[in-house]
């Protein structure tokens, strides 16, 4: 896991795949913590259809987490050709973490699109969904 997220922050996207494609061969079945990391190492280093393949091709859902991963590095590199197929994926997973959907919707903001803006709000208010305020703890 660790090698894959080092790859990941080092844009060693040929080397992370190295250590990932052959995992089932030495026995070890990638975990959703797995692909994550490699969504992520693929998205950062722009090659995001590969990434999206990546999560169709997981033996299970893909989590939150993982489509997050896809949508703040779509955000990166500004591709908003697949920002509805993941806000779909997204929004199917019914995500109680308000993040993703801030995320989403600063997409659209930042992108000029308040209609879709306005939507992923009122999603969110539809659904209750609340950002908790942020409290630090201090122990002497």
């Amino acid at each position: 896991m660790n090698i894959l997220s080092a790859c990941s922050h080092a844009g060693s996207m040929e080397d992370g795949q190295s250590y990932f494609n052959p995992m089932r061969d030495f026995g070890v079945e990638p975990n959703s913590e797995h692909y994550a990391r490699m969504v992520d190492l693929l998205s950062r280093g722009g090659d995001l259809n590969e990434a999206y393949r990546i999560i169709n091709s997981m033996p299970f859902p893909a989590d939150a987490s993982i489509w997050g991963a896809l949508l703040n590095d779509r955000r990166i590199h500004h591709r908003m050709d697949m920002i509805k197929t993941i806000e779909k994926d997204l929004v199917a997973i019914n995500t109680d973490d308000t993040g993703y959907y801030t995320l989403l919707s600063n997409i659209y903001a930042e992108e000029g699109n308040w209609k879709e803006f306005g939507m992923v709000r009122s999603v969110m208010k539809g659904i209750a969904l609340r950002k908790v305020p942020g409290y630090s703890i201090i122990e002497l």
